[in-house]
């Protein structure tokens, strides 16, 4: 089939993507780039079991690159997936939700995670959260101290670059409820245990810690996207086990199960594979690419102030929460954060993802180098300005008109990026909700409206 106008084979998402690979360097600072990896590609097949190894029952190759991958990040156990975080999050909802026990579902959450607790059978709660925006750590003592929760999810690295200080958080938890199992979801700081420095908040590397002292930890699921900071494949995802010995085979064997429900039975092997080639080299190279990054991140931050964009990142500082030093935060005027993202992409091909109507992310991702950076610069000090930004007129996705203020809603309301749920089912729409709401369209944003399964 060929397109009438042109003659050229009617593929037009191939031509893009070829256009795109043609133009030369993108200043990428949203996700590690796949372009990045400079390993040999790994082939696809199509064949498993006594060929290769079995995907959900490995004893070969795959079992012995998942015991490695377990032995360097710290875990009690590591599965390898190739459908991304979303399926590792659905698939640990759904452990969650087994357990016999309610869930404190933390609102910063992914929609994977707000949609997997949305069809669970268990009892759902929000988590409490403080003015601040972190996790109130009194008010959840108090609810796990009941007795009706006995799992949480958390948020533990966002995508605009906060992170849970995991120490005092999981302590806290184990003072009170230490049978409780946590979903720790932290899509955006997989390499991070491999930084003496960035570790200090990173789950795994936490619970060693605790348990090295003889300090009671939860058990632990622990999510992550390898390819947004590793040198891994799109869609390769971690998931972890850490657990007592009178928990680890029950949960290990709800995971598998849940893995085999949730995931599909032809996964791609080069994605798992780059899944062992990228914890391969962040054993051997990322403690040194990450001191990297920050110093690029350090000297991008002290140049920042010639540009006339503030670091916003001190706002999220706060007793639960830091900010990651790899994620610099820029402030702009009230809903021009899209119109400056689509200037810097078209004008200097510097990307950079937005995380709200006035807010983009520089990500230090380990490919980051210093001509990024330089670009990057030129690019924010010769923006004209603030210029009119129509952004986008669609309303909710599916249902064709905003809800009335005051109405209950039965589904999620969710500006896509970051894909954090602006309301969930059951929630009241509200004037802020609105205000929320037009800001999100003023920048560009795509809104999506998910009915309630």
């Amino acid at each position: 089939m060929r397109t009438p106008s042109t003659g050229e084979p009617a593929a037009p998402l191939a031509r893009r993507l070829r256009t795109i690979a043609e133009h030369g360097r993108c200043h990428n600072f949203h996700a590690l780039p796949a372009s990045a990896l400079e390993q040999e590609r790994l082939p696809d097949v199509s064949f498993s079991g006594s060929a290769l190894d079995s995907f959900f029952a490995p004893r070969g190759v795959l079992a012995e690159a998942q015991e490695l991958a377990a032995e360097a990040f710290g875990a009690d156990r590591t599965f390898f997936l190739s459908c991304g975080t979303t399926i590792a999050n659905r698939i640990a909802t759904e452990v969650l939700g087994r357990l016999g026990t309610g869930i404190l579902l933390d609102p910063r959450s992914h929609q994977s995670v707000h949609f997997g607790t949305n069809a669970s059978p268990a009892e759902v709660a929000p988590l409490p959260i403080t003015a601040r925006g972190e996790p109130d750590l009194p008010a959840v003592q108090r609810m796990l101290a009941d007795g009706r929760y006995g799992a949480i999810a958390l948020n533990a690295a966002t995508y605009e670059g906060i992170r849970l200080r995991l120490t005092e958080v999981l302590t806290g938890i184990a003072a009170v409820a230490p049978e409780t199992v946590l979903l720790i979801d932290e899509a955006w700081s997989a390499i991070h245990t491999f930084s003496p420095e960035l570790a200090e908040h990173s789950a795994l590397p936490v619970a060693r810690r605790l348990r090295d002292r003889g300090q009671p930890c939860p058990a632990l699921l622990v999510t992550q996207s390898a390819h947004k900071t590793m040198l891994a494949l799109r869609q390769a995802g971690y998931l972890h086990l850490v657990a007592g010995q009178d928990r680890r085979m029950g949960l290990e064997s709800a995971l598998r199960q849940a893995i085999y429900r949730q995931h599909t039975t032809s996964p791609s092997w080069p994605i798992l594979g780059s899944l062992d080639t990228a914890r391969e080299h962040a054993q051997a190279h990322g403690a040194q690419a990450l001191a990297h990054a920050l110093e690029l991140s350090a000297e991008f931050t002290r140049a920042l102030g010639d540009s006339g964009f503030p670091d916003d990142r001190g706002s999220a500082e706060n007793p639960c929460t830091v900010t990651d030093p790899l994620h610099v935060r820029l402030r702009t005027g009230c809903g021009a954060a899209g119109s400056l993202q689509r200037y810097l992409y078209a004008e200097h091909d510097v990307y950079l993802p937005r995380t709200g109507p006035d807010t983009l992310v520089a990500h230090f991702h380990i490919g980051v180098r210093a001509e990024d950076v330089r670009a990057l610069l030129h690019g924010l000090e010769s923006w004209p300005g603030d210029r009119p930004d129509n952004g986008s007129p669609d309303g909710p996705r599916e249902s064709g008109a905003e809800p009335r203020i005051g109405s209950v809603l039965n589904g999620f309301l969710l500006p896509y990026p970051p894909g954090v749920p602006l309301t969930r089912p059951g929630e009241v729409w509200t004037e802020r909700h609105a205000r929320l709401l037009a800001a999100h369209r003023r920048s560009g944003a795509e809104v999506f409206w998910v009915a309630q399964d």
